[in-house]
């Protein structure tokens, strides 16, 4: 798959990070997990709390903790990693120990 040979370097190692999701009516659950994963969307694919759409343009977002977006109302799910905006997308968006990931649900 060509989108593999432009993940950053990544390791496999077991990794403890945060997982906030912040959900459209302003509820907050907090998920620890602990992984091997590289990246942040295998990361949260695997225990089931992402639900990803591969399109012609990449990656999207659908559903975050068991909460679906909603583009056609104009509801997205973005992201942060330590309480930034990622430079990386959410499949090229490396893993390391001690990360914290934010998840929100805007409407635009």
């Amino acid at each position: 798959v060509a989108w593999a040979s432009v993940r950053p370097r990544a390791l496999e190692t077991v990794k403890d990070i945060a997982v906030t999701v912040t959900h459209g009516d302003g509820t907050v659950s907090v998920l620890p997990l602990e992984t091997t994963a590289r990246y942040l969307d295998e990361a949260l694919r695997k225990p089931g709390i992402l639900v990803m759409e591969e399109t012609e343009n990449g990656s999207r977002i659908l559903a975050v903790d068991g909460e679906y977006a909603d583009p056609g109302a104009g509801t997205y799910w973005f992201f942060t990693v330590n309480g930034a905006y990622p430079s990386e997308t959410i499949r090229t968006q490396p893993v390391t120990d001690g990360d914290s990931f934010g998840f929100y649900l805007l409407t635009y």
